[in-house]
């Protein structure tokens, strides 16, 4: 009977079980010594290639934060390298653009480029903006719980409550920060 290539092995396999039996040793002791050096972590950094640019301008309509500011943004910072996609937004007052860079390109380095850029359009922009606001992603700014507490009670005893949660959450083991308002 002519075997195939998995009976070759399944044949060796069993008139060598010594070697077998030491293949596998080796081969999970190595596994758990790989386990035991790994980084370990239960919020791992997280590095997003993207950087926003946050424009305001009160009382202005969508579609004239599109064409006055939301526009110009986008063409001035059309050129700048490893771009991978840009989208916005024009809401009445507010306009925003994401630009998403490729991946493994520094967000952070990519800042000061933006910056420039949108400096250089300044003079096309109203005059009566707010300054742009140009932030690479942190994911580390974003919660991860948000909790909203009605209750029939007085403002004050309401206060009291959210208070008592905001030191027993403080209170707990590796919590950056704690922010409420009432």
């Amino acid at each position: 009977m002519k075997l195939n290539i998995f009976g070759k092995i399944t044949k060796m396999a069993l008139q060598r079980r010594k070697i077998i039996y030491f293949l596998i040793v080796i081969l999970s002791l190595f596994s758990i010594k790989t386990y035991q050096t790994m980084t370990k972590s239960i919020l791992p950094e997280v590095k997003l290639p993207y950087v926003s640019i946050q424009t305001q301008l009160i009382g202005a309509s969508a579609s004239e934060i599109e064409e006055m500011i939301t526009v110009p943004i986008e063409n001035g910072i059309k050129d700048v390298k490893d771009i991978k996609k840009v989208s916005s937004t024009s809401a009445s007052g507010y306009s925003l653009v994401i630009i998403q860079f490729k991946e493994g390109i520094d967000a952070a380095a990519k800042v000061q480029q933006i910056q420039t850029k949108i400096n250089n359009i300044r003079a096309q922009l109203p005059k009566n903006i707010e300054t742009p606001i140009i932030e690479e992603y942190d994911i580390s700014k974003f919660p991860i719980i948000a909790v909203e507490i009605n209750a029939d009670m007085s403002y004050k005893q309401l206060e009291k409550v959210v208070e008592e949660l905001n030191g027993r959450l403080k209170s707990v083991n590796n919590v950056k920060s704690v922010k409420s308002k009432v």
